[in-house]
């Protein structure tokens, strides 16, 4: 379908950045883009060090689980939870991030890493 100036005029064409946004939302990709923005934004905030130790796994209802693997690495993310928190919704206000919740795994991999 071709654009022309009536369209223009009439508002029917929309920017496709804007339409593609409102199919995610509403979509069944909604979920898995927000997780993918999460751990995007996870290293961002957490470090490289860190993040190879830890892993975004779901976000459900404005809480963020992220798995942990080691049980030391856990209680220093615990004494950071409250500026943790504050950062990811800083970088990532409209997933509304609510409270982060660390959980134990015994293996934490990256699945995008090669």
């Amino acid at each position: 379908m071709k654009a022309n100036k009536k369209d223009f005029q009439r508002g029917q064409v929309r920017v496709v950045g804007k339409v593609l946004d409102s199919l995610l939302v509403k979509g069944q990709f909604a979920q898995t883009i927000k997780l993918a923005r999460c751990r995007m934004a996870w290293k961002e905030v957490i470090g490289a060090e860190v993040s190879r130790q830890t892993w975004p796994l779901t976000l459900q209802q404005g809480k963020l689980w992220v798995g942990v693997a080691s049980a030391v690495r856990m209680q220093e993310l615990l004494f950071e939870k409250e500026n943790i928190l504050e950062k990811m919704r800083k970088k990532l206000p409209q997933e509304n991030i609510k409270e982060i919740v660390f959980k134990a795994l015994s293996i934490v991999s990256d699945p995008t890493a090669n």
